[in-house]
C-alpha cells in the first residue's frame, strides 16, 4: 500500500477573498460580511464555503439583482463561529437532513448508504 501524506495550508486572506468571489450565482457580498467570513474562517476551505454558504440560505442577507445585502448589523445576526455550529444550523433548517444525520451518528463512523437507507 502507498500512503502519500499531504499538509494544506491554510489559505491567507487574498486566496479566501478570491473564494467568495466565486460564488455561484455572482452576486457581491458586503464587504463587512466578507472580511467577517475571512476573519471567522480563519483560512479553512471547508469552513469558507460552509459558512459562505450558511449565510447565503438563511435569512441573514436579502437577494438584489447585483448583490447580497445584510438584513441588519453584523454584530446583531448571530452568524456561526465553528464550522460544527454552522453545520448544525444547517441541520436544523432542513428538518429531514436532521433525522438522517442522527441515524447517520447512531450508525458509527463508516458505513453504506444501502444501511444507511434501511
Amino acid at each position: 500500500m502507498h500512503v502519500t501524506f499531504l499538509t494544506l495550508n491554510r489559505l491567507g486572506r487574498s486566496a479566501v477573498n478570491e473564494m467568495l468571489l466565486e460564488i455561484p450565482d455572482e452576486r457581491v457580498l458586503p464587504n463587512d460580511l466578507r472580511d467577517h467570513i475571512v476573519s471567522k474562517t480563519d483560512g479553512t476551505s471547508l469552513f469558507i464555503e460552509e459558512l459562505t454558504e450558511s449565510v447565503l440560505e438563511s435569512d441573514l442577507v436579502v437577494r438584489t439583482q447585483m448583490a447580497y445585502q445584510l438584513k441588519g448589523p453584523l454584530s446583531t445576526l448571530g452568524i456561526s463561529s465553528t464550522l460544527q455550529d454552522s453545520l448544525l444550523a444547517r441541520l436544523h433548517r432542513i428538518p429531514e437532513m436532521k433525522g438522517v444525520a442522527q441515524t447517520a451518528a447512531a450508525i458509527g463512523r463508516e458505513f453504506s448508504l444501502a444501511l444507511l437507507g434501511r
